[in-house]
Formats: C-alpha cells, structure tokens, sequence
C-alpha cells in the first residue's frame, strides 16, 4: 500500500490559503492606511499603486475561490454537483477578474 505523498493530498494549497491570509491582511491595512487615511493624496493612477491594487485582487480571487473549493471537497459528495460548482466558481473567479482589471487598469488614466 502506498502512501499519499503531500503532492496529492493537497499540502500546497493548505499552505497557500494560510500565506494569502495573512498577506491580504498586511496589504489591506497598507491599503485603508493609504487610500482612506492617508495624510497625503495618493495618485492612484500611478503605475505602482495599480500593479498593488491588481495584486491585491489576485491574492483576494485565488484566496476566496481556493477556500470554497476545499469546502466543496469537503463537504459535497456528489461528483455532478462537484462539478457544477467548480464550473461556477470559475465562471465567478474569471468575472471578477475581468470586472476588477476594467476597473483598475484604466483609473486615473
């Protein structure tokens, strides 16, 4: 009998959900800090602050679709409903994407 190896037992993604947690919470208190109470008036238009802001809407994407999908393995024991739910989430994942990268890449410009 084998032993399941961490590169199937989903070992990355474990460690990926912890280490986005804790990046998106440093980047949103960069982020109120210096957008809502900054001292100064921060361009946001400027090439850093989209490639942050960009970022920060990757890291939340992956974070919040990783976590629904290890509740659907979980929890959801039908393969077709699996399925289903994985398509949405990927629908969901890619509309967001589009919707944020329309909203951020041209701002300020």
């Amino acid at each position: 009998m084998a032993l399941p190896t961490s590169h199937h037992s989903g070992a990355f993604h474990w460690l990926f959900q912890r280490i986005t947690g804790i990046l998106i919470a440093v980047i949103l208190v960069v982020h109120i800090g210096a957008v809502h109470f900054g001292v100064s008036p921060v361009d946001l238009g400027s090439p850093f602050w989209k490639f942050f802001h960009v970022g920060f809407l990757i890291l939340l994407l992956y974070h919040i679709l990783n976590g629904f999908w290890l509740m659907v393995e979980d929890y959801v024991h039908s393969n077709g409903l699996r399925v289903t739910l994985f398509g949405v989430a990927w629908i969901v994942g890619v509309s967001f994407l589009i919707l944020g990268f329309v909203t951020l890449v041209p701002f300020g410009t």
